[in-house]
């Protein structure tokens, strides 16, 4: 009897591990076999959307207009009219420099310039009642040359005399400074008293009317720069959108090329500050856009991306046309495509034809 349970007890087990073993096999068929199974990877979609490629510069900015008043001639500072900060007119007086020496020569040039007219004007009158005498035979013609000789002395003499009033008359004007355009003082370098010298600069005075924000571009930017680009600043919190109105024709030693953009007077700009600048190179209303990350090189221009139809992966074949940031524009592909922006196996494990599973 004991016999028989025992047997009894093994045949249920065995049966039992059938079973268990028969289920084993059905789930491991249903089961996908390894190195078959969906790659997980994160996509992204193709957007059209509009994208602008700039550049950051750090402009200085500058009055429209800088005059460097200086002496022409030297002589004593007389009086100053003008100080740091005044506001000027064009044709103001600006310095005065000592002219007594000039004024006492040139009155004494024009005293003597007034006798010579006399004399001239006797002997010009001479010369023409000689001049009728001799044709007339009363006089020699010797006698007649004898007087235009002396004319001709007489107006030579008034004339280099003249030239000399003139020269003095120049030199008279040097010594007021004026300023040449309306603006505003900004240095001053002298006192009454000082020595004004030739070239020594004196005063500054500032045309800020207008302002031009100034900055250099290394060599390499030149083929992206154009003049009536647009540039973007920020002043007092308050965006700017202007444009470049002109590009310096040469490099300086640095290998740099010096831009200039002209934007009107506003209290928050000061002379000499540094205004961080953007420079708008290129602007496209409705590029084809994919994240940066999503794009691969191969070789040395040729870009590919993955991209996701029917949980399988394509490898294709795209052109790059700009970038900003994190968004690159590419043609090759449509609006509304998935590509792969990444993957938890790698990118090396990707391949045309593979099984992916899209995860967020």
């Amino acid at each position: 009897m004991k016999k028989i349970v025992r047997v009894g007890i093994v045949l249920v087990v065995v049966a039992a591990m059938v079973v268990a073993v028969g289920k084993r096999k059905k789930a491991m068929k249903q089961v996908t076999p390894y190195g078959v199974r969906p790659v997980a990877v994160h996509v992204a979609p193709v957007v059209q959307e509009p994208l602008e490629q700039s550049h950051s510069y750090l402009g200085i900015i500058e009055p429209w207009q800088v005059a460097r008043i200086s002496s022409r001639v030297s002589a004593r500072v007389e009086a100053v009219s003008r100080y740091e900060g005044d506001l000027v007119k064009a044709g103001d007086l600006l310095l005065q420099l000592d002219d007594i020496d000039v004024q006492a020569q040139l009155k004494a040039m024009n005293s003597t310039i007034q006798s010579l007219e006399i004399n001239e004007e006797f002997w010009i009158k001479e010369y023409q009642r000689d001049s009728t005498l001799a044709k007339e035979g009363v006089i020699s013609p010797v006698e007649a040359a004898t007087t235009q000789n002396k004319m001709m002395e007489a107006v030579s003499k008034l004339e280099a005399l003249r030239l000399t009033r003139d020269s003095l008359t120049t030199k008279l004007a040097y010594t007021q400074l004026t300023s040449p355009f309306d603006g505003q003082v900004t240095v001053r370098d002298v006192d009454p008293g000082d020595l004004a010298a030739p070239g020594q600069p004196l005063m500054v005075v500032e045309d800020r009317s207008a302002l031009r924000i100034a900055f250099d571009a290394p060599q390499e930017d030149m083929e992206f720069l154009k003049k009536g680009m647009q540039v973007r600043a920020t002043v007092s919190n308050q965006p700017m959108d202007l444009k470049i109105t002109r590009i310096y024709p040469s490099l300086d030693r640095a290998r740099m090329v010096r831009v200039e953009v002209k934007t009107r007077s506003v209290p928050a700009l000061q002379s000499g500050a540094f205004l961080p600048l953007k420079v708008v190179w290129q602007k496209h209303k409705d590029a084809l856009t994919v994240p940066r990350e999503s794009l691969m090189q191969r070789g040395s221009n040729d870009w590919v991306v993955f991209t996701v139809a029917d949980k399988m992966l394509q490898l294709r074949s795209v052109e790059k046309i700009m970038s900003s940031g994190d968004r690159v524009e590419i043609q090759g592909l449509e609006a509304g495509e998935q590509v792969v922006t990444s993957t938890f196996l790698g990118w090396a494990n990707l391949a045309e034809g593979l099984k992916v599973e899209v995860v967020k």
